[in-house]
């Protein structure tokens, strides 16, 4: 019998120095024990309790390394603002960090000293809404992402849902936005951050208010044809945990690292 691909350990906390007294959130493991998160902790963000995005790696003998802080504007990606949803994308000779910055969502490149440089806004995504928290497909023809903004012109409720935009290459521009649909999105309810399994099977994401809290779901993906123009309790979770999973054929392909001297642990 198949074990359940949903069925996951229990959570465990990470603790120190990963997590800290200040929210940690928005976790996002790459290969080699390679972790991106945000952190509220002082006295590294660019801001007075803003959330930056850090870099630790696990280390098989010593444990996590502290968190490294990734940099601030004008020279790293962190800001002033709220950075929320780190994802790397490596592909095509190109490495690069999605996130969300306050509003918008930006990119960073990764240098060839393994630093990230400044932000750059990507416009084909952003809208006078709230549009955070991105997750790019792991052969960059695909991002999904949370926003508020309304999905026809008659649309009047602004509650947070996922939305998708798709490239032939990743070359070319970011097409239109579109909202994934009733499959993911409730109304009443915010959905929130949308993450890709590996091999893009399912969609994993947050969904609140909710009795209990914030609720985790994975579905398959459904058919993304729809074109159009939050408050997360999983945020303040008091820190970082992982659950782990044991599949009957685990994957042979690897998630990207950064191979930075400046990120080892």
């Amino acid at each position: 019998m198949k074990s359940d691909p949903l069925s996951l350990g229990e959570a465990e906390n990470l603790g120190e120095p990963v997590n800290s007294p200040p929210d940690d959130f928005c976790p996002t493991p790459v290969r080699g024990g390679g972790l991106f998160f945000v952190s509220r902790k002082e006295p590294a963000s660019c801001g007075a309790g803003d959330s930056d995005i850090y870099f630790a790696r696990l280390n098989p003998a010593r444990g996590w390394s502290e968190g490294e802080h990734l940099g601030s504007a004008e020279e790293g990606p962190n800001s002033t603002l709220d950075e929320m949803g780190p994802s790397y994308l490596e592909v095509a000779g190109e490495a690069l960090l999605y996130f969300s910055s306050g509003p918008d969502i930006y990119a960073s490149e990764r240098l060839p000293d393994g630093s990230f440089g400044p932000a750059r806004a990507i416009t084909q995504l952003n809208s006078p809404a709230s549009d955070i928290q991105p997750n790019v497909r792991q052969d960059g023809r695909e991002i999904v992402f949370a926003s508020n903004r309304p999905s026809s012109a008659t649309d009047t409720i602004t509650d947070q849902n996922i939305w998708f935009s798709t490239r032939e290459t990743v070359d070319q521009p970011w097409s239109t936005p579109g909202i994934i649909g009733d499959a993911v999105n409730t109304a009443g309810q915010n959905e929130t951050r949308a993450s890709f399994s590996w091999d893009a099977a399912r969609l994993c994401f947050g969904r609140s208010p909710f009795p209990t809290g914030a609720k985790l779901t994975s579905t398959p993906p459904p058919a993304r044809r729809s074109q159009g123009a939050g408050n997360d309790e999983t945020h303040r979770a008091g820190g970082i945990r992982v659950r782990r999973r044991v599949l009957d054929r685990p994957s042979r392909r690897r998630a990207p690292t950064p191979s930075s001297s400046r990120m080892t642990a």
